[in-house]
């Protein structure tokens, strides 16, 4: 009884303002090189598979197009092909982050933070192109959310409005997520005793997860163009529903959680800013289109 309440007692562990905004600082960079990495090899393998079944084909951050567009020179197997595989291949690549990086509990450091975020931004990829469903085969919307699955719904003659319970299906899937990796945020803490208590485990996940969001919002919604605003905008909308499950496990969970003495997110920046820099160059001037 006694250990219960000492975990949802509030613990006062002395921090300074400049740590807090270090660490969520490193974990933005982290998060918006991850978020357009992610976002271009899921394009990039969509590209690729256009070219492979012989389309003119031309890759960008926000659509791929693939010429020529009559129907008579698609089939059903071409549109199930090229376009029910790619949302998949960011589920298998975020599958496969978890098992190399992210299952081995002994290794904590700045590098397994930004693959964390890389498997968060594939994941929400996923989930995006499930959750769009019903908005991508309505015309009213379809210039921004007409892919993937949306594609192999209208092309198929599906009714839109039976897959509402995909987009319910894709949120309950980020609150779950959220309820799966929250124990993997608080790695990051740094103090054990912090991450006792659920205040501690809130502020820690703040600063690792939500603020991070936050704060690379508007540089990302500056980069979109009016075809991909609104994907973007849910993009990043769907990031927080995690949180739900974040909030709920925290609530739930006492286990105690390995952390870094070390403090790994603590740290200026510069290696995160100069490589957030050289990826998004490289997407401004090779793919912004």
């Amino acid at each position: 009884m006694t250990d219960s309440i000492f975990y949802y007692d509030s613990i006062d562990i002395p921090d300074s303002r400049l740590n807090k905004f270090k660490r969520v600082l490193t974990s933005c960079f982290m998060f918006l090189s991850a978020y357009v990495i992610a976002n271009l090899v899921h394009h990039l393998f969509l590209g690729l598979l256009s070219w492979i079944i012989g389309y003119q084909t031309t890759i960008g951050f926000h659509t791929v197009s693939s010429a020529p567009y009559d129907y008579a020179h698609w089939s059903s197997l071409r549109v199930l092909f090229l376009y029910a595989t790619t949302p998949f291949i960011c589920l298998i690549a975020a599958y496969v982050i978890y098992m190399v990086v992210l299952s081995n509990t002994e290794i904590i450091s700045r590098s397994r933070a930004f693959f964390f975020w890389l498997q968060a931004c594939f994941v929400n990829v996923f989930l995006t192109q499930l959750f769009i469903i019903p908005m991508g085969t309505n015309p009213r919307y379809a210039n921004g959310f007409y892919r993937s699955f949306a594609i192999v719904t209208t092309w198929f003659h599906l009714p839109g409005e039976v897959f509402v319970v995909a987009t319910i299906l894709a949120g309950l899937l980020a609150i779950l997520w959220g309820y799966v990796m929250a124990p993997e945020i608080q790695r990051y803490s740094f103090s054990s005793r912090l991450v006792q208590t659920v205040g501690g485990k809130n502020k820690v996940a703040m600063q690792v997860y939500l603020l991070p969001i936050l704060l690379g919002m508007p540089a990302i919604v500056w980069f979109s163009n009016t075809l991909s605003f609104l994907l973007h905008i849910l993009l990043l909308s769907l990031f927080f529903l995690p949180w739900l499950g974040i909030f709920i496990r925290h609530r739930m969970d006492m286990g105690i959680v390995r952390c870094n003495k070390e403090d790994v997110l603590n740290q200026w920046p510069v290696i995160e800013f100069v490589v957030m820099l050289v990826v998004w160059t490289l997407a401004v001037v090779f793919f912004d289109r």
